[in-house]
């Protein structure tokens, strides 16, 4: 009898708890959010290989370059040093500083193009993500996306709404009909 008064005290009590518990949003699809990995998408298009094939061939050209001019300024120490022995300290003072003076401007010079090739870096990077946003935002009218995150700023993920593949293919097909072009300067 005990147990017979248990049971509708026992129901009462959960019957609340089980209707509190719908309340609460339960998601049956998935949010209209997407990810993306932008590294993979500068990195692994046909447009942003191009482009860093075309850095790559600027920073070897600059390199090559540093090289040539380097072996040359160390010939020409080398040459001062040998005539330092042959001449008065009065003689070889102003060829010693007209060296420094050179040695300085070239290597002032060649920072200065390290510098200027690294702004190309950069500026390619922010051209190439002003097209990729583009694409990004027809395929999200295209899909229903409302929101795609940069993927480093996801903690988990079941890496089910990762766009970049789609990206970078829409991205392949404008390079190659010529709609993206790597510029030379």
């Amino acid at each position: 009898m005990a147990f017979a008064r248990a049971v509708p005290v026992f129901l009462a009590l959960l019957v609340p708890t089980l209707a509190s518990a719908q309340q609460f949003p339960v998601f049956q699809q998935s949010l209209p959010i997407a990810s993306l990995n932008r590294e993979d998408l500068f990195n692994k298009s046909a447009y942003g290989r191009a482009l860093r094939a075309q850095l790559s061939q600027k920073q070897k050209q600059l390199a090559a370059e540093n090289n040539d001019l380097y072996t040359n300024l160390e010939r020409e120490e080398r040459e001062l040093t040998a005539l330092r022995k042959q001449i008065t300290p009065e003689e070889f003072t102003p060829l010693a500083q007209a060296f420094d003076a050179k040695a300085n401007e070239i290597r002032s010079r060649q920072r200065q193009k390290l510098a200027d090739l690294n702004t190309q870096l950069e500026r390619a990077r922010f051209i190439f993500f002003r097209h990729s946003e583009a694409v990004i935002r027809d395929l999200m009218q295209e899909s229903g996306i409302l929101y795609v995150l940069d993927e480093q700023a996801i903690l988990l993920s079941t890496g089910e709404g990762d766009i970049t593949g789609d990206v970078i293919q829409r991205m392949d097909r404008l390079f190659a009909d010529g709609a993206l072009k790597v510029e030379d300067k």
